[in-house]
């Protein structure tokens, strides 16, 4: 666990995050994406934290800024991958985004756009998904599996 997760995370924020059916490394990245929220959470303004981590390792997080006009909001996610970008490290490997609640916490799937920001960015990530109709609501997928049928474009 890092240092701001370790510091920021509360015991049963850390009981939570034990028990989701995640590998080790799957469950470090949404502590650390917890903990980005449990620092700078402010309703209304950044209720969604992600966290990111690349093919070579490194983590990156960021954090969803909301705007009084809808469209001009940036998502945690979109946020964690301009951090890769200006890092010079696009290559996702896993991806996760969590919500504030208001009485706690949980895992949120992406939203069609920043599932087309990271497919885009890295169409063999892995996303900590959240579908509440399944038994186990958090689960890794391949991003691709949450965009079927998605146009692709060459990058140059």
């Amino acid at each position: 666990m890092s240092e701001r997760a370790d510091r920021l995370l509360s015991d049963a924020d850390r009981e939570l995050v034990a028990g989701l059916p995640l590998s080790e490394p799957q469950r470090e990245l949404v502590a650390t994406a917890l903990a980005l929220l449990r620092d700078c959470a402010v309703p209304g303004r950044h209720e969604v934290a992600a966290a990111l981590r690349t093919v070579s390792g490194a983590v990156q997080c960021g954090l969803h800024v909301e705007s009084s006009i809808g469209r001009a909001s940036i998502c945690a996610e979109g946020a964690a991958i301009a951090a890769a970008a200006a890092a010079g490290d696009t290559a996702i490997e896993t991806i996760v985004a969590v919500l504030d609640t208001g009485d706690g916490w949980r895992v949120v799937t992406p939203c069609g756009l920043c599932r087309e920001l990271i497919s885009d960015y890295s169409p063999d990530a892995t996303v900590i998904d959240y579908d509440a109709s399944l038994d186990e609501p958090v689960r890794p997928v391949p991003v691709m599996e949450l965009l079927p049928g998605k146009t692709t474009r060459r990058w140059k």
